[in-house]
């Protein structure tokens, strides 16, 4: 799993981080989901942005996730 994605909330296979598709002065509270299973990275908003947007998000600050 990518390490630079992690800021809090850590344990072995899990992560949450802020949401790339927010502004980071509105949504203070991370609501990105970062989980490793079987080799593969999956990631998912709490906010319900929609998973297009994060990936492309992700991507372009070249964290590419993409399934």
């Amino acid at each position: 799993m990518t390490t630079e994605v992690h800021d809090r909330g850590m344990c072995k296979d899990f992560g949450l981080t802020h949401c790339p598709v927010h502004d980071p002065e509105k949504v203070l509270e991370p609501t990105l989901q970062v989980h490793e299973r079987a080799g593969r990275t999956w990631v998912r908003c709490l906010a319900d942005c929609p998973q297009e947007e994060v990936l492309v998000a992700l991507d372009r600050l070249g964290l590419p996730v993409w399934p």
